[in-house]
């Protein structure tokens, strides 16, 4: 399979170590992160979806999708699901 990170020292997508702030947490491995942030009942996640991209998604405690949204920046998504939850969970 060929690479498709930009470059194959650092993990696939935008996420990275400085983004896990204000109660996101960092997920992954060496070859992916992504963020984990619990909303009570509800988990959010912010994942890499191409080299520069990333999709935020809530979820149930048992991984039920709630919500499902693309974004051009992890900053983006955190904001965004956030958000969602504030206005529809409360």
């Amino acid at each position: 399979m060929a690479e498709t990170r930009a470059n194959a020292d650092e993990p696939f997508g935008p996420v990275r170590p400085s983004d896990a702030v204000d109660g996101w947490e960092l997920a992954g491995d060496g070859t992916r992160w992504w963020l984990v942030k619990a909303f009570g009942d509800a988990r959010g996640l912010v994942k890499p979806t191409t080299r520069t991209t990333c999709a935020w998604r809530i979820e149930t405690a048992d991984g039920r999708m709630l919500r499902e949204v693309s974004a051009r920046s992890v900053a983006e998504a955190k904001s965004a699901a956030e958000e969602w939850i504030r206005r529809t969970i409360g």
